[in-house]
């Protein structure tokens, strides 16, 4: 479990140098005790969530995608037998792009999730699309946020 903390401060400080946000995909565990963290940069292309639509035709909207690249950026955190006071990292990224833009919920929007918490996501969620309908948040992120 520490060994994990520690992989994603690693991913973490990765972003912080480089501007590229890197996500983690799996781990996988050596015969010889080692357990390796892997994780891919957040605008690989191929590694895109599949996009899913909303049945209801009011609450469809046109959301800009993040570029994609063919950047095969990769990042490989190894520590021996679970110990995170060492670790092997292994950085590939091959060809430079645009950074990452994060578009997490703004703090007025988390302010305004806190005050209503009364209501349901779904009613939050419709007055924040009433204020601004243009906005690059997801319903599931109003209701992570309640």
């Amino acid at each position: 479990v520490e060994s994990a903390l520690m992989a994603r401060q690693v991913a973490r400080e990765i972003r912080n140098l480089t501007d590229y946000r890197f996500i983690y995909k799996h781990y996988r565990d050596s015969d010889s005790g080692s357990r390796t963290f892997v994780f891919f940069c957040a605008q690989l292309k191929g590694q895109e969530t599949k996009e899913r639509l909303v049945e209801d035709p009011k609450r469809q909207r046109m959301r800009m995608k993040m570029d994609r690249f063919a950047c095969n950026g990769w990042l490989r955190v190894t520590f021996a037998n679970d110990d995170a006071s060492t670790a092997r990292i292994q950085l590939m990224h091959h060809h430079a792009h645009t950074p990452y833009v994060d578009i997490n919920l703004g703090q007025k929007q988390k302010d305004l999730i806190r005050d209503l918490k009364h209501l349901a996501p779904s009613k939050i969620w419709d007055k924040i699309l009433a204020d601004n309908p243009d906005n690059e948040y997801t319903e599931k992120q109003v209701y992570s946020e309640w």
